[in-house]
């Protein structure tokens, strides 16, 4: 009977092991398909005749599906390594492979280090406490900007970051002015008995930086002096910047002044025409709050 028994069961193994088998085979097969299709959409992103748009809008429903493929081309260089970059930046479940993206940190590609930078500068969390110690490192790294995105990234940590306070500090003696805002940015959020000694830093990059740097020392400035009214001409000039984002951001600004900032009404009766939805809606609610007459008369002179 027992014979009979292990007879019976030999069959039934036999069976489990195929199935597993084949079970592993189709899901290596699905996973091979899954890379395929995302690694030929990141190929689509920058071609011609393709909409950027709804391929990005593509990968982004795939959600964690895509996540994995995204980060073995994100250590690509060229077009394919922009688009993971890209696809990331706008992938949620991106979160998922912080870890794997943390280590391209030390890629000795340049590019790559900065696109891994960006990444994690967009969804690093106060949790994320295990990547400090790669984050730190990464301030000393030879390329700017991935300087810049750690600094921003490490003033999301707040006191949790106290370990990267003695590196924020000596690159708010960076050659970069990028760098050296962020850096005064994050410190006060770290440790608020630092936030006397970033002034300066806001100060001389606003009388010393290019247009784009002085505006962004300036935000950070106002929002340590909120009523300091010396940097108002700095936040009049951004509003015809090149930049959208920075145009809004300087309407936005100008509304906290009230009534302060009124030497900017021209300025802001000016962008009420701009090509940019976002930069109007915010010129509008500035002047309301500035001075609502004079957006009353902008309206009429432009019916």
């Amino acid at each position: 009977m027992w014979r009979y028994i292990c007879f019976m069961k030999r069959p039934l193994v036999l069976f489990a092991i195929v199935v597993a088998v084949l079970a592993v085979v189709i899901y290596e097969g699905l996973q091979a398909h899954r890379k395929m299709v995302v690694n030929d959409s990141l190929k689509q992103v920058f071609s011609s005749g393709t909409n950027q748009g709804t391929v990005l809008k593509n990968l982004q429903m795939m959600g964690a599906q895509a996540v994995p493929a995204e980060v073995q081309a994100l250590s690509q260089t060229g077009e394919v390594g922009s688009a993971a970059e890209l696809a990331l930046l706008n992938n949620r479940r991106a979160t998922d492979a912080l870890p794997e993206i943390v280590q391209l940190l030390q890629d000795k590609n340049s590019e790559v280090r900065q696109r891994a930078a960006s990444v994690i500068e967009q969804h690093i969390h106060t949790q994320d406490t295990f990547a400090l110690p790669a984050l730190i490192k990464a301030l000393d790294d030879t390329n700017e900007y991935v300087r810049e995105d750690m600094a921003l990234a490490l003033s999301k940590f707040g006191s949790a970051a106290e370990s990267a306070l003695p590196a924020l500090v000596k690159a708010l003696a960076d050659g970069s002015a990028r760098v050296r805002i962020m850096a005064a940015m994050a410190l006060p959020k770290i440790d608020g008995s630092q936030t006397a000694a970033v002034i300066p830093v806001f100060k001389d990059v606003i009388a010393n930086g290019n247009a784009r740097d002085r505006h962004w020392a300036a935000v950070y400035l106002h929002k340590i002096q909120p009523a300091n009214a010396e940097i108002i001409p700095v936040f009049v000039g951004s509003l015809t910047n090149q930049d959208s984002g920075i145009r809004s951001s300087a309407a936005y600004s100008l509304l906290s002044y009230g009534f302060n900032a009124r030497t900017a009404i021209p300025a802001l009766q000016k962008a009420l025409g701009d090509a940019d939805a976002d930069v109007r809606q915010a010129a509008r609610d500035a002047l309301q709050k500035i001075d609502p007459d004079a957006l009353n008369k902008a309206n009429v002179q432009n019916q």
